[in-house]
């Protein structure tokens, strides 16, 4: 991609959805559409014109990339996906914001970032049902001609397809997933009466139960993860679909976010990349998380994914590669651990904070070592 949208400012800052501005919650949305209209032969090999955004559709869903679930190379693969959504989302805001309709300037378009959905504040109450995670910000709106046009689609899909019926990834769009379906939601009716865990046990948790990344890992993977994917459901519940749906990066912002929480409380973020290996507190290699040898996840050749620190992490789009991502550029789990805490970037320009974070400042007094790094508690 040119005009590379590492020349706008670092660190991003990555702010809950909902406290964005409304200007800037319609930009984010505008331009993750236009991400869609932006077509170029972005596949190496081929002159079929694709979307940027379904693009990293492909990346998600490929087999090639089997190991980015169910082993330890979870958090960082989808790190790596996500800096560069981001910067896809910038890029697209620079490129085609001063065409679209309204414009969008050159300073709005570089203060972009991907902003994450805290689904956790649907449950910081004593009493917790999933059904209170539609009044998070994700399902907000705003008011247009006396009518309410929300952003991401509200929280009662068209019933019988559930297809979502408003907002700008509606089916009355041209917005389609990769098997050039409509996006549909179903809301999974069965956890509707599943109590959900609380504020306090995010608490308890980071302190006393999850203090190693074999511990940790598992919890946010099957547990927080997996939890959002199968509620929302439908192309949410299939490895092969999900990114079709724009609530998949916000929901793996916020995984980011609580990965990324969880080292900056246990003090992680000041262990420099040289010092991490295959099996220390940061850190296990582990294929596959359950350790069930039938769970292994191997790759087309039958070989068992290596997911060593060391080791390249694999980003085929389908069963090639994009233009702008080649293999040459494709990061190690310690290349993705530098976050530019020394005043320059890290791999591939990495380089962005959390903030302003209500669930960080109620952290702060339980954490091990605690002064922010990673997680920008003021902003």
């Amino acid at each position: 991609m040119q005009n590379s949208p590492r020349s706008c400012p670092l660190p991003r800052i990555r702010r809950a959805f909902g406290k964005l501005t409304d200007l800037q919650k319609k930009t984010y949305v505008r331009v993750v559409y236009q991400m869609k209209l932006h077509k170029s032969a972005y596949l190496v090999g081929s002159s079929t014109q694709y979307g940027l955004y379904d693009v990293f559709q492909k990346m998600h869903a490929s087999v090639n990339n089997a190991h980015n679930h169910g082993t330890s190379a979870f958090p960082t693969w989808h790190k790596a996906l996500l800096w560069w959504f981001e910067s896809a989302i910038i890029y697209t805001g620079l490129v085609d914001g001063p065409s679209m309709n309204p414009p969008i300037p050159w300073e709005q378009a570089c203060a972009l970032t991907q902003p994450y959905w805290e689904w956790e504040k649907g449950y910081s109450t004593s009493t917790n049902s999933w059904s209170n995670i539609f009044n998070t910000d994700v399902f907000s709106y705003y008011v247009e001609n006396n009518d309410n046009k929300y952003y991401f689609g509200d929280s009662t899909p068209n019933p019988g397809n559930y297809y979502v019926d408003e907002g700008y990834f509606s089916y009355q769009t041209a917005w389609v997933t990769e098997n050039g379906d409509p996006l549909r939601r179903s809301f999974t009716s069965n956890y509707l009466s599943v109590s959900l865990p609380t504020i306090k046990n995010y608490l308890i948790g980071y302190n006393n139960n999850y203090n190693t990344f074999a511990k940790f890992l598992p919890y946010i993977h099957g547990g927080l993860h997996g939890m959002i994917h199968t509620f929302v459901g439908y192309v949410m519940s299939s490895t092969g679909t999900a990114a079709g749906d724009p609530l998949f990066y916000m929901h793996h912002c916020n995984i980011d976010r609580l990965y990324h929480m969880w080292v900056d409380c246990m003090g992680f973020e000041l262990v420099s990349s040289s010092a991490l290996n295959n099996n220390c507190p940061q850190y296990l290699q582990v294929n596959p998380i359950g350790g069930n040898p039938t769970q292994t996840k191997k790759d087309q050749n039958g070989n068992v994914f290596d997911v060593g620190i060391d080791t390249k992490l694999n980003f085929y789009a389908a069963s090639t590669t994009a233009t702008f991502w080649p293999q040459s550029q494709w990061p190690t789990i310690r290349q993705m651990w530098t976050m530019g805490n020394s005043g320059s970037p890290g791999f591939c320009g990495l380089w962005y904070r959390y903030g302003p974070d209500d669930l960080a400042s109620a952290l702060t007094n339980l954490c091990p070592e605690k002064t922010w790094r990673w997680v920008n508690v003021n902003g």
